[in-house]
Parts: C-alpha cells; sequence; structure tokens
C-alpha cells in the first residue's frame, strides 16, 4: 500500500511537468497525452524497479519521447505507403482518343 501512495504522490507531480515536456516537443497536445498516459503506465508496471532509479522522471521521458517518435515513424511511413495510393484516386483518368473508351 505504501508503494501504491508513492506512485500516487510521484505522479501527481510527474504528470504535469512530463506533459507540458512533450507539448513543447511534439506541438501536439493529443500526441503529447497519449505519450504522457502510457509513459507513466509503464512506470506504474515497473514501479518497484523505476522507483529505486536515480531518476524515475528521466526513465519516464526517455520512455515518453520513445513513444512519440515510434508514433511519428509509423505515420510517416502510413504516408508514404497510402500517400501514393490516395495520389492516384484523386488523379483524373487520362481521356480515350478517337472515341475509344479506356477500361481501367
Amino acid at each position: 500500500m505504501a508503494r501504491a501512495r508513492a506512485f500516487e504522490q510521484w505522479y501527481a507531480g510527474e504528470h504535469p511537468c512530463l506533459f507540458a515536456s512533450l507539448v513543447v516537443l511534439t506541438g501536439d497536445r493529443e500526441v503529447a497525452a497519449e505519450a504522457t498516459d502510457e509513459a507513466l503506465s509503464r512506470a506504474l508496471q515497473h514501479w518497484e524497479r523505476v522507483a529505486e532509479m536515480d531518476s524515475p522522471e528521466g526513465w519516464t521521458y526517455r520512455v515518453a519521447v520513445n513513444i512519440v517518435r515510434r508514433g511519428a515513424r509509423r505515420r510517416a511511413l502510413e504516408r508514404r505507403l497510402l500517400g501514393g495510393w490516395c495520389r492516384a484516386e484523386r488523379r483524373p483518368r487520362p481521356r480515350a482518343r478517337c472515341g475509344t473508351s479506356c477500361a481501367r
């Protein structure tokens, strides 16, 4: 019970600081909120080990930054993979010459 209380106190002080740092890093409050929640959830999962670290805040910040970076890489990959498909859908189909129709 004492560990749970210790985490709750630490969480109350860490959440606003981590969230503010991630908003500055990402420029996106929604992405920052998701990364903050996930990083703090992982801190809770590993609290016995994290609580003993010299800087639980540093560990949690690093986890949050990794989450943000992973999400950015995933979104960039999705844009690259789906970008061509979306552009192809918006392109007008070529007109048929000589009165014939193109079946595509």
